[in-house]
């Protein structure tokens, strides 16, 4: 087995000859190749704390998802889902920074107390795209979207 065959395990043996021709290619010319990006788990973690925090407050009959984010960034989950992505103290501090949070008459965000929590929050928004009535359907079994009449189709 040669070192292209090693490096480039998930291509065949002749897209990995043309991968290590042009990465030479490139050397000669000085520039570098960037290695790909690793799959990140945050979105499968940010979801999780997210249904975690609607599985406790699911009985409120004012929730929206802006309520949930909230509770959910002072789960303790959250702490652990954090530990797993962040890595270096400097950056954690960032979310664990207790200095209030600078907040004018134009800001709507004045329900965020701290500036950690507001990286906390901001982290979770980035990653949860759900609307109430999404969020209800996948995690409330009680739910049904939309009215309780559902049509039903007979197949011939």
């Amino acid at each position: 087995m040669s070192i292209v065959d090693k490096k480039y395990s998930n291509v065949d043996k002749k897209t990995a000859e043309i991968l290590e021709e042009a990465k030479l290619l490139l050397e000669k010319e000085e520039y570098e190749a960037s290695k790909p990006r690793e799959k990140s788990i945050a979105r499968e973690l940010m979801n999780a704390a997210y249904g975690n925090a609607f599985k406790t407050m699911s009985k409120d009959p004012d929730l929206t998802v802006r309520k949930i984010c909230l509770k959910a960034i002072e789960d303790k989950f959250f702490d652990t889902c954090l530990d797993t992505l962040i890595k270096g103290p400097k950056k954690r501090a960032a979310f664990d920074n207790k200095s209030p949070k600078t907040s004018t008459e134009k800001t709507v965000t004045q329900d965020i107390k701290t500036k950690g929590h507001f990286k906390r929050f901001k982290l979770i928004e980035q990653y949860i795209k759900m609307d109430m009535s999404g969020t209800k359907t996948l995690l409330d079994p009680d739910y049904r979207p939309h009215g309780d009449k559902v049509a039903i189709k007979k197949n011939k």
